[in-house]
């Protein structure tokens, strides 16, 4: 089936004025057929450009509603459809990138021993010891003299890397990472949600995420 059939004005108008208002189907048996002159028209038909196109008479396209065509019932529902889609998808890129934002900072760990400073790199969190609030002035600076690695101990704990390897799952949750406690020596895997904009939950594991502890980190910028 053709995408565009072509309905002669005059008819239609003719029809208006006997107060008669055909139904489609009735105005395309009622229309009668129009020489191959006028559909081969250039306006309409740019392909047979060396026809002689009658200007007398003068034509409406006529769309088809159950035809295929961009012009179709499927093609206005998809387009609004699509709009809508890709503009749900800019929302949720917004929110994502608002949550890896919102977790920067320092945090102070569960238990108030111990700051770690929380910083994006290369698109993920990565989480650094900024320090002890059992340190006074003064004191030695404390090692990593528990850690599995006999050449890593003499180093200071201060700077040392505690979180990585974490990706953003959606709905303020990061997982795939992994966490170090210098109180143990030992690491574990990880997870991390965002509760609210001053609490993180924290949650190491061996395994699966059941055998595991969490921990609330607060907000403590300085």
């Amino acid at each position: 089936m053709r995408r565009h059939q072509y309905i002669d004005v005059v008819q239609l108008q003719n029809a208006q004025r006997m107060q008669y208002t055909p139904e489609l189907p009735d105005v395309r048996r009622r229309v009668r057929p129009l020489p191959i002159e006028a559909l081969c028209r250039k306006r309409y038909a740019p392909g047979f450009s060396n026809v002689q196109a009658s200007t007398s008479q003068r034509l409406i396209p006529y769309s088809n509603p159950l035809s295929s065509g961009p012009e179709s019932y499927a093609g206005n529902f998809v387009k609004p459809l699509f709009r809508i889609i890709v503009i749900s998808l800019m929302f949720a890129g917004s929110s994502a990138s608002a949550d890896e934002a919102n977790i920067e900072g320092r945090w102070l760990s569960g238990d108030g021993s111990g700051w770690i400073d929380i910083r994006l790199v290369n698109g993920g969190p990565v989480g650094t010891a900024a320090g002890s609030t059992t340190e006074k002035e003064g004191d030695p600076p404390r090692l990593d003299d528990l850690n599995p690695d006999p050449a890593l101990r003499d180093r200071p704990l201060h700077g040392i890397t505690i979180l990585q390897g974490f990706e953003y799952e959606g709905d303020h949750v990061w997982k795939g990472g992994t966490i170090y406690d210098p109180n143990s020596g030992k690491s574990y895997k990880s997870s991390m949600t965002l509760v609210d904009e001053n609490t993180l939950k924290v949650r190491g594991f061996i395994g699966i995420s059941l055998f595991g502890r969490s921990d609330t980190w607060t907000r403590d910028e300085l």
